[in-house]
């Protein structure tokens, strides 16, 4: 059980969930397994008001009570959940999480609903099964083949969380390729509508951040529509270190 609940309150066998430091949050009834205090967050964290984290305590925390932005991880077979390859991701997390902190300091945003963008966790969910998301043909992923490209919609389709994730991300080693602009690149990262491939050893800190822009269908400045001319911006094609209100909002969207 990855939720705190002490016992107290013992005359009725009721225990107290605390989410926080010296907050009291909900009662837990554990002789019928059911919450009896509706979820702080509502409506907007399930339409069950009467359970927590997903009701899935096996597999979700939620210690303070946070809206939450679940990112299902899986691996294709260059990748693996070896240390180096988590802590790469961990630094993927860090760095999303702080560019939302960024967003509840954000002070010009004045036609958003400022107060979701603040208290978002980042959950993580792991797929380990390497098996149904073998490399392609030649152990590169070409993108400017259709065939690839639905190839890997299908291996990110096959990352099976045991929790529903809002975000989904194949971890790869293996290179990218793709024509941009008349040149042919090798991007770390690319988005497809079943979620995100993501080249983890070379992807700059703020790749996981920025290719879940396009996965919340970032509108920008720049030519193609989906990236910011802002050199800074967590959208511009470099992958910059700071969100804007259009970030901020569409991707606060996803929290609940």
């Amino acid at each position: 059980m990855k939720t705190n609940v002490k016992p107290i309150i013992l005359a009725v066998g009721l225990g107290l969930l605390l989410l926080a430091p010296q907050k009291s949050s909900g009662f837990y009834n554990p002789s019928t397994g059911q919450w009896i205090s509706r979820d702080p967050l509502g409506e907007e964290a399930a339409q069950n008001l009467s359970s927590f984290v997903c009701n899935d305590s096996v597999n979700l925390a939620d210690a303070f009570g946070l809206a939450t932005i679940r990112v299902g991880f899986g691996f294709d077979q260059s990748a693996g959940m070896d240390h180096l390859t988590l802590g790469l991701i961990e630094a993927q997390i860090s760095t999303f999480q702080s560019l939302l902190a960024k967003c509840c300091e954000m002070t010009c945003c004045k036609n958003y609903d400022k107060a979701k963008w603040c208290n978002i966790d980042i959950k993580r969910v792991f797929d380990s099964n390497r098996k149904n998301k073998p490399l392609p043909p030649g152990k590169v992923y070409n993108l400017d083949d259709a065939a690839i490209v639905a190839f890997v919609t299908a291996s990110i389709g096959n990352i099976n969380v045991k929790s529903a994730a809002q975000v989904v991300v194949l971890i790869t080693r293996a290179s990218i390729s793709q024509t941009w602009d008349g040149t042919k690149v090798s991007p770390n990262g690319n988005t497809f509508p079943t979620g995100i491939l993501l080249k983890i050893a070379t992807a700059q800190a703020s790749a996981l951040a920025h290719e879940t822009g396009h996965v919340v269908k970032y509108v920008g400045d720049a030519s193609d529509k989906v990236h910011s001319t802002e050199a800074d911006n967590v959208m511009s094609r470099s992958g910059g270190s700071n969100p804007d209100c259009q970030w901020c909002d569409k991707v606060a969207g996803l929290a609940k």
